[in-house]
C-alpha cells in the first residue's frame, strides 16, 4: 500500500460488516416467515376450500395469462363437428360455444375442446359477460359456465324468460313472482340477491346490465288506454335511482344497450334512440322496414332492415353515442352481421360482404349458418358440419 492511500480505522470496518450482516439476517428471517405463511394459506384452502381447488379453475387461470387470446388467426385450426340447421353458435371469450342436439361445446380456436355440457331442454346461450348463461326459456333453471365447467346454477319456481351475465360476473334474471307480471332479478358476481324490480302491469322483454353491474336498463311493454306501448327503464342497482323512464307508444321494444361511455342506447322495431350516462337524450333516429339482426360491438351499433318491395338488405351504421351514422345497402338477403376495428361484415348467400374503411366482396361456401370476427381482416364462418376461416386480408389490401 502506498502512502497516499487511505486506511478506514478497524472500527469503521466493523460497523459496516455489521449493518450487512443484521440486514442479511432480516431477509433470512423473512423468507422463512413467507414461507410458514404460504404453507398456512395452503392448508387454509385445502381445508375450507377444497371443492374449488379443481383442475379446471387453473385451466381457467391459465388460459387468460396470456395478452390477446382473441384476436388472432395464427393459431386457428377448422373445427368439425355434426350439426344441422338449427344449431347455434356464439362467442365467448375467445372460445367458439355451439348448442346442438342436447350438447352445448365449448372449442378453443385451435380446435380443441374445452367444454362438453348436457344441454337437454336448453335452447338458449348468452355468452356476452364473464359466464355463459345456459337455460330454457320458460324453463326453472339456469347454469352459468366457465370455459371448463358450471360456476353456479340459478333456480326459478316461475320461469325464466331470460338473463344477462355482466362483464364483472354480475347477472339479472327475468322471471314473474306470485301477483306480479314481471320481475327483474340482479345478482352479484358472489351470485347474492342485490336488487329486485317487480311490476304489476308490465311484461318484461328484455334488460341488460352495465358492465359493473350498478346499472340496469328494462325493457318492457303493456297498454294504456287500449294503446299498446313499450317502456325503457334504467336504474341505479344500489340506491334504485330511476336515470331513465320514458314510454314509447306504437312501438314494439327490441335491445337495451350500454355504449362504452356509459351511454344507453334502446332499439325498438321502428327507432334508435340514444341518452347520456346520466340519462338525458343524445338524440334518435327513425326508420322504416323490418329489423332482421341487431349489432353492438367495437363502439357501433348496426341495424339490419329489409324493405317491402326490396329483396336486399338496408344497413345502417350509429356510433356508440348516435353523433354519426352511415348507410348502405345490398342486393341480397343478409343473414347475420359483425364488426370489427373500422369495417362491418355482412353474410349473404355465398357472400361475404365488407363495408366501411374498405369495401369489398369475396365468395364463401353456400350455407354458413353464422360468423364470427376475429380481426379485421379473419372471418369464422360456421356450418354444420364445421368451421372454416376466411382471411379478407387479400381483398382489403386490393382496395388500398
Amino acid at each position: 500500500m502506498n502512502g497516499d492511500e487511505k486506511r478506514l480505522p478497524v472500527g469503521e470496518k466493523t460497523s459496516a460488516g455489521d449493518y450487512w450482516i443484521k440486514i442479511a439476517g432480516k431477509y433470512h428471517v423473512a423468507k422463512y416467515v413467507i414461507i410458514v405463511v404460504l404453507a398456512v394459506m395452503i392448508l387454509c384452502m385445502a381445508i375450507f376450500g377444497s371443492g374449488e381447488l379443481k383442475a379446471e379453475n387453473f385451466r381457467y387461470f391459465f388460459k387468460y395469462f396470456q395478452v390477446n387470446p382473441f384476436s388472432s388467426a395464427s393459431s386457428y385450426s377448422d373445427i368439425t363437428f355434426t350439426g344441422n340447421p338449427d344449431m347455434k353458435f356464439s362467442m365467448y371469450k375467445g372460445d367458439l360455444v355451439s348448442l346442438c342436439d342436447g350438447k352445448m361445446t365449448v372449442y378453443s380456436i385451435s380446435g380443441k375442446v374445452q367444454l362438453s355440457a348436457d344441454a337437454v331442454g336448453a335452447d338458449t346461450v348468452e355468452s356476452d359477460g364473464k359466464y355463459l348463461a345456459l337455460y330454457k326459456r320458460g324453463g326453472g333453471e339456469a347454469t352459468l359456465y366457465n370455459s371448463f365447467s358450471a360456476v353456479h346454477t340459478v333456480t326459478s319456481e316461475y320461469p325464466i324468460n331470460d338473463i344477462d351475465v355482466s362483464s364483472d360476473g354480475g347477472f339479472a334474471v327475468i322471471t314473474s313472482e306470485k301477483n306480479v307480471r314481471s320481475a327483474v332479478l340482479v345478482y352479484s358476481k358472489a351470485f347474492s340477491l342485490v336488487y329486485t324490480w317487480k311490476s304489476t302491469d308490465k311484461y318484461v322483454s328484455s334488460a341488460k346490465l352495465s358492465d359493473n353491474g350498478r346499472r340496469i336498463g328494462i325493457f318492457a311493454s303493456g297498454t294504456e288506454n287500449g294503446i299498446p306501448y313499450c317502456e325503457l327503464i334504467v336504474k341505479k342497482t344500489g340506491t334504485d335511482e330511476t336515470l331513465v323512464d320514458e314510454k314509447y307508444r306504437g312501438e314494439t321494444p327490441y335491445y337495451v344497450f350500454f355504449s362504452g361511455d356509459g351511454g344507453i342506447i334502446s332499439v325498438t322495431d321502428r327507432t334508435v334512440r340514444f341518452y347520456s350516462p346520466s340519462g338525458e337524450k343524445r338524440g334518435e333516429k327513425a326508420f322504416s322496414g323490418t329489423v332482421t339482426d341487431v349489432c353492438f360491438s367495437d363502439g357501433k351499433l348496426i341495424v339490419a332492415r329489409s324493405e317491402v318491395g326490396f329483396s336486399g338488405t338496408n344497413i345502417t351504421v350509429f356510433s356508440g353515442d348516435g353523433k354519426s351514422r352511415s348507410d348502405f345497402s345490398t342486393g341480397e338477403k343478409i343473414y347475420s352481421v359483425c364488426t370489427a376495428g373500422e369495417n362491418v361484415f355482412l353474410l349473404g348467400h355465398g357472400k361475404l360482404y365488407i363495408k366501411g374503411q374498405y369495401e369489398s366482396e369475396t365468395d364463401i361456401e353456400n350455407g354458413a349458418l353464422d360468423m364470427f370476427a376475429l380481426d379485421g381482416e379473419n372471418i369464422i364462418l360456421c356450418y354444420t358440419y364445421g368451421t372454416r376461416l376466411a382471411d379478407v386480408s387479400t381483398e382489403r389490401k386490393g382496395d388500398r
